[in-house]
Formats: C-alpha cells, structure tokens, sequence
C-alpha cells in the first residue's frame, strides 16, 4: 500500500506540535505499521501506552482520564466525514458510532470537566 509522504510528515508535526495527542501518536503508528516501519511503529506505541497512563500509578488516572476523553471525542467528531460515505444506511451507522464515541469520551472526562467549569464560576 502506497502513502503518501505528506502524511508521515503532517502526523509527525501534529505529535511535535501536539506530544499529548493520542490520536496523532497512533495513527503515525498505524502509518508506520502499514509501510512494515516495526521499529517506528513501537515507538508510537510506546508512546500511546505512556500518555494512556499504562504501567502507572493512580497519580496519573485524572490525567490519562481527560486524555482518553480527548482521543474519544476527537475519533467521534472526525468518524462522520471519513471516506466511504455512499449511502445514507452508511452515514447513519456512522452517525451512531459517533455518538457511541462521545459517550464514552463523556464516560472517561466528563465528571473532571463538569468540575473544572463549576470552579472557575466560583471562582
């Protein structure tokens, strides 16, 4: 499969720009694992694995929490445009597991949201 470089390239300036972007970490990996690239693909993994907080203590669970919100959220407010949409059947389905998406990003930060806006009103 052929990919263009333009994208190693735009996903490698989002995770410079960006280290705590989950979604731009593991689709570099995905990218990496797709042109046979195993060493660069592990590192991408590697990294996902740090931001989600795996093999660390309860200090990091607020934080790995409003992470995996963010990488949810923006999955599910990008699913509805990727390519492939050639039927309404097909953009419903995707509509859904949007929304399936957004719950569960609600699910992992929504409560630490709610929170953060609550203090800054009464502030």
């Amino acid at each position: 499969m052929f990919i263009n470089p333009c994208v190693f390239w735009a996903f490698r300036s989002i995770c410079k720009e960006d280290p705590g972007n989950l979604n731009a970490w593991a689709n570099l990996g995905f990218v990496y694992d797709t042109q046979k690239r195993e060493l660069d693909a592990e590192e991408c993994v590697d990294k996902v694995s740090y931001l989600m907080g795996v093999n660390s203590g309860e200090d990091y669970q607020e934080e790995t929490s409003l992470l995996a919100a963010r990488c949810l959220a923006e999955q599910a407010y990008v699913y509805p445009y990727d390519v492939e949409l050639d039927s309404d059947d097909n953009l419903r389905e995707r509509l859904m597991s949007a929304l399936s998406l957004y719950n569960k990003a609600l699910h992992y930060g929504g409560h630490l949201v709610r929170n953060k806006r609550l203090k800054k009103r009464c502030k």
